[in-house]
């Protein structure tokens, strides 16, 4: 039961990161090729392919982020059933050290995402 508990309150937050991603695009599929109708044939065109990609991007983002949400929300529950004390402030410090990584802008190279991601594998 604590894990339906606990993984509702993060699928809440889901819904509506999907939804407002998934609204724009479906916003930008409608508005450009009728705001490139205007101005002709050509921007017409434009506009549909510009709506396209903003629905599908729209869509995409919102199921790859929903996902990650929910697999955060599993992870740190499975974190907290092992009762390791230790292991739990290592993971911590881990999420710390990469959210300060980030906002310094450490790694902005792929190159740099894939050695830190093989650091915390071998970890």
């Amino acid at each position: 039961q604590i894990f339906g508990v606990l993984g509702s309150l993060v699928i809440l937050g889901a819904p509506a990161d999907f939804l407002s991603n998934v609204g724009t695009g479906v916003r930008d599929f409608f508005y450009e090729p009728i705001n490139g109708m205007v101005h002709g044939p050509t921007q017409f065109i434009e506009g549909l392919e510009a709506g396209t990609q903003s629905l599908a991007r729209g869509v995409f983002v919102g199921v790859v982020r929903g996902a990650a949400n929910v697999t955060e929300a599993v992870n740190s529950n499975l974190a907290g059933l092992t009762a390791d004390d230790e292991f739990i402030d290592e993971r911590k410090a881990h999420q710390r050290m990469i959210t300060d990584a980030r906002s310094r802008g450490a790694n902005k190279s792929i190159g740099h995402s894939l050695y830190l991601a093989g650091v915390s594998v071998v970890r």
